[in-house]
């Protein structure tokens, strides 16, 4: 199959997974299409996708090959304003304002282990979270999910200028049975990172 730059990208995940996961936890669905990839790659696998600003991307639900729920995940349920620009759609954050920011947003905000619950609480899930900084309060939020072993990879953004952040991410995810396994997509400023259960294979 011939992909593209950023499709290779999305699908570097494929790389690192044996067998193939049965769900896909797509988290800050945003303007990519990593959902796409991978479903391309795993057919069968069930998709579940959260994006807070959903309405606001033109023909998102169209896009979508699952089910999408138009909310954010975090530490604290209830409501949180999100901030974006509304013609590049590039760049939105409930953690700190967007530079050059023309728009709010009051959104809904679940835990990630409540977001669980509502899909069904399935098997085999790759966890892939795109959130501007907010994937460390998304992973403190599902402390069950983490801990039941159904999810078995993790794809997470990483922010190169909040290496607390890191750090704490990866402390969490050991206490949890996940060992890090490798950084790819590399920015001055941001790269992405994999997480493998312990009671995956780490490669092909």
């Amino acid at each position: 199959m011939t992909w593209n730059k950023q499709e290779e990208q999305e699908a570097f995940i494929s790389r690192l997974i044996h067998g193939a996961p049965t769900t896909m936890y797509n988290i800050g669905v945003g303007m990519k299409s990593e959902y796409l990839t991978l479903k391309t790659i795993y057919p069968t696998m069930n998709v579940f996708g959260c994006e807070p600003l959903a309405s606001e991307y033109k023909g998102l639900r169209r896009r979508f090959n699952g089910k999408l729920h138009e909310l954010a995940i975090g530490e604290k349920p209830g409501k949180a304003e999100i901030s974006y620009h509304s013609d590049s759609m590039m760049e939105a954050s409930i953690m700190k304002p967007v530079k050059q920011a023309n728009c709010t947003k009051k959104v809904k905000v679940i835990t990630l282990d409540e977001f669980d619950e509502l899909c069904g609480e399935p098997d085999r899930i790759l966890l892939w979270a795109d959130i501007e900084g907010m994937e460390l309060s998304m992973l403190r939020s599902g402390p069950k999910l983490l801990d039941s072993g159904r999810v078995r990879w993790i794809n997470l953004e990483e922010h190169l200028d909040d290496s607390g952040d890191r750090e704490n991410i990866q402390y969490l995810l050991e206490k949890f049975a996940f060992r890090r396994i490798m950084t790819y997509n590399k920015h001055p400023k941001h790269n992405d990172v994999v997480y493998v259960h312990n009671g995956e294979q780490g490669r092909k």
